[in-house]
């Protein structure tokens, strides 16, 4: 019984673990979606331009991905 519960602790400690992974990465798959232009978004010329101040420092960069991360969790 110990052995089943050990695997299933390292089961559920793995899954978590790909969880936080992939919250990164599709993060960062969404920051490189908002920085190209894209029809189906719809959106407009303003709200376009207003996203892209989010990429003009490295800081506001950040915050918005960890933003997007916590989204995710």
């Amino acid at each position: 019984m110990a052995k089943i519960k050990k695997k299933n602790d390292k089961d559920l400690e793995n899954s978590i673990a790909h969880t936080f992974e992939m919250s990164e990465y599709w993060a960062d798959v969404i920051i490189n979606d908002i920085k190209r232009p894209s029809r189906s978004r719809k959106l407009e010329p303003d709200e376009y331009k207003a996203l892209q101040i989010l990429f003009e420092t490295e800081a506001s960069r950040k915050a918005l991905k960890k933003l997007l991360i916590d989204c995710g969790h």
